[in-house]
């Protein structure tokens, strides 16, 4: 799958930034969400996996990502808890977030990464009737400059980071990206490191991971 680069420059152009506010009119804490999120949770919720495209290519790894919704009261916006980890090792996630998406416009929306303190103490929460009930979401930590711009099309949502205020140091780099496309029945990501040259140092080269529906 081709790079989503030109959706940064699209949304630049649209004058949508990571810092842009939320509707929060159209969200009240405790009310529906509005169509566009109702449809985010609906398809960012469940059980995914790599396992196919492992199979087929040994460049990428078997991996298992499973999303549930948190804090339904908590207002504006959407809230997720997810984890990742490797086939056969659910009791230890190597990766665990909250994400928060909120509305922009009816076609625009923000997906805001937080990580949590300690969070290796809520492995498996995610499979709860109430993931993360005795967290305190202001002990969340925003990962600042990580913020995913999505477009909502027909059939998907297709989104990026933008720019370069990503920051990390994972072997090297000294920023990263992120690409999405979310499906009813994909979820497709593609993070990759890149050092202050552009040199890639870490992540997939030829395209992102396919986690498919498994739940």
């Amino acid at each position: 799958m081709r790079s989503f680069a030109w959706l940064a420059i699209a949304l630049a152009l649209a004058g949508c930034t990571s810092s842009d506010a939320p509707r929060e009119s159209d969200d009240p804490a405790g009310s529906e969400l509005p169509a566009g999120l109702a449809l985010l949770e609906e398809w960012m919720t469940g059980t995914f996996s790599s396992a196919a495209q492992a199979a087929a290519d040994t460049a990428y790894s078997d991996i298992l990502w499973q999303a549930a919704r948190i804090w339904p009261e908590r207002g504006p916006g959407l809230w997720l808890y997810i984890e990742q980890w490797a086939a056969g090792r659910h009791e230890m996630p190597y990766r665990q977030r909250v994400l928060h998406i909120t509305a922009l416009s009816d076609s625009t929306f923000r997906a805001r990464t937080f990580t949590i303190p300690g969070a290796l103490r809520f492995a498996g929460q995610v499979d709860d009737p109430d993931p993360l009930r005795a967290f305190p979401p202001d002990s969340l930590r925003v990962r600042e400059g990580c913020d995913l711009l999505l477009l909502r099309r027909e059939d998907s949502f297709i989104g990026s980071t933008i720019g370069t205020d990503c920051r990390s140091e994972l072997q090297g780099a000294s920023h990263a990206t992120s690409e999405v496309r979310i499906t009813p029945e994909m979820f497709y990501s593609w993070d990759r490191g890149f050092d202050d040259h552009g040199t890639q140092l870490w992540g997939p080269i030829a395209g992102g991971y396919e986690f498919r529906r498994i739940e």
